[in-house]
């Protein structure tokens, strides 16, 4: 329980829903992390809500989304090569690439307003 509410005050517990960006031409939908395919992974579900995506299909855990200011990309928490690490993809699930490395645990992004930059807790 104390690891969960650490998480809930640093950055956010993993299983929030995550909304889109404020831009008034993109309405992507919402992010949801969810374990429904054994572990978690992250889901886009569509303006309407009628739709359910997953966006990373993959053995790893998947947490902590967060939408560029554009809406075009996501930056995420995944285990997939083994640690803990930040990656981005398109907002479809595509073009994935790794942003950090290491063993430290690096988790919860977050984008600057600009989009250029991504700050992370590690």
């Amino acid at each position: 329980m104390t690891r969960f509410l650490t998480a809930l005050v640093l950055c956010g517990a993993p299983s929030a829903l995550w909304t889109a960006p404020a831009a008034p031409d993109q309405k992507p939908g919402l992010l949801v992390v969810t374990k429904r395919t054994g572990n978690a992974e992250i889901f886009l579900i569509d303006a309407k809500g009628q739709r359910a995506r997953n966006l990373t299909r993959s053995k790893a855990e998947n947490s902590y989304p967060a939408w560029s200011p554009d809406g075009k990309q996501i930056a995420f928490a995944s285990d997939r090569d083994g640690d803990m690490n930040i990656y981005v993809m398109d907002a479809d699930g595509g073009n994935v690439k790794q942003l950090t490395r290491g063993s430290d645990r690096s988790r919860c992004p977050a984008w600057s307003p600009d989009g250029k930059r991504i700050a992370f807790a590690r």
